[in-house]
């Protein structure tokens, strides 16, 4: 009989030791695919997640890899942000000094009792007295000499007398800085640095240059293409830049930069042993259809485009669901709109 109980209990020991490791693992998938939606939103919360599926599955090598990666990358944006956060203090700027000092993370408890110091020190230099700027009157205007007049030819027409040289040169100035022939220039000048620096191997330097361009001209198919390319050959060499182009995607896409969203999502769903396709077919169709919103003239998009369609119904085919609050509602009517 007691042989019987004892042997009843190991079966129920092991029973509950499955079940546990089974709900363990879906824990971590759910926290994991959690900690991918927040990248972009909250990065701080996102590591946590990150780890702690780490945590749930340690043999895991994809959470492990993700938790130090994002670890690493958060402790680097942090550190960006306090350095910036002295320059501007150095420069006097106190508002901007603050504002870069508060998004640093509480992720490091080292950078976090720098912060403190430095906003007791913006703190006390923004209650000190403030001297009035010296103002600097604006230069006498030119003298028009009354001895040499420049006469002008008679004429019976209403038409107005020619501008002076001088006059030419000044109605010229406030040409728009983006004119057609100096940001042609510069477009091209960038995208010549680029391409030389992917020859080269410098694939940071092709990655800003081309997102530089896409800046400033969204649809260019020449950087389109080459940061694509580039994204290509960081993950080539690099397998592990993969969840980071995935999550970089997702962060450009809430600051609107559309172009670059888009290329690095284009270039994951590329891979096929990419793991988190559904979020990245969500995020491209959403991307499509906020940018064809920009592109509009009436900042209204006249039609969800077949695009953006198309890929929310992938994203609905790897059983991929949007969480609605992250998202506008007009991506969210947009996803109801795909069927499967």
């Amino acid at each position: 009989m007691k042989i019987a109980l004892v042997a009843f209990g190991l079966v129920v020991c092991a029973s509950s030791s499955l079940v546990f490791a089974d709900n363990s693992k879906q824990d971590a998938k759910r926290l994991y695919d959690q900690a991918v939606a927040d990248a972009a939103l909250d990065q701080s919360k996102s590591v946590s997640e990150f780890c702690e599926a780490a945590r749930l599955q340690p043999g895991n090598s994809t959470y492990k890899s993700s938790c130090q990666e994002q670890s690493i990358a958060l402790l680097n944006s942090d550190r960006v942000e306090l350095q910036k956060a002295h320059e501007f203090m150095n420069a006097g700027d106190l508002k901007n000094a603050a504002k870069h000092a508060h998004n640093v993370s509480s992720f490091s408890p080292v950078l976090v009792q720098q912060v403190k110091t430095l906003l007791a020190q913006i703190d006390e230099k923004s209650k000190a007295p403030q001297t009035m700027p010296t103002i600097v009157p604006p230069p006498p205007p030119p003298q028009v000499s009354h001895t040499e007049p420049n006469p002008q030819p008679a004429s019976n027409s209403n038409t107005s007398p020619e501008p002076s040289a001088q006059q030419t040169a000044h109605s010229e100035k406030p040409k728009a800085p983006n004119g057609a022939p100096d940001d042609s220039a510069r477009m091209r000048g960038l995208l010549d640095t680029a391409k030389q620096a992917l020859d080269s191997g410098n694939l940071q330097v092709a990655k800003d240059s081309y997102g530089t361009v896409l800046q400033a001209h969204s649809e260019n198919k020449e950087a389109k293409a080459g940061l694509s390319h580039v994204l290509e050959q960081e993950i080539r060499l690099q397998p592990q830049k993969l969840n980071e182009t995935l999550v970089a995607a997702i962060r450009y896409f809430y600051d609107s930069n559309f172009p670059q969203a888009q290329a690095r999502l284009e270039t994951y769903l590329d891979v096929s042993e990419a793991p988190n396709k559904g979020a990245a077919q969500f995020y491209l169709g959403a991307t499509l259809l906020e940018q064809s919103i920009l592109d509009s003239p009436t900042g209204k998009g006249q039609a969800v485009p077949a695009k953006a369609l198309e890929h929310f119904r992938e994203a609905k085919k790897s059983n991929y669901q949007p969480v609605s609050r992250l998202v506008s509602p007009i991506v969210m009517n947009a996803w109801s709109q795909a069927g499967m």
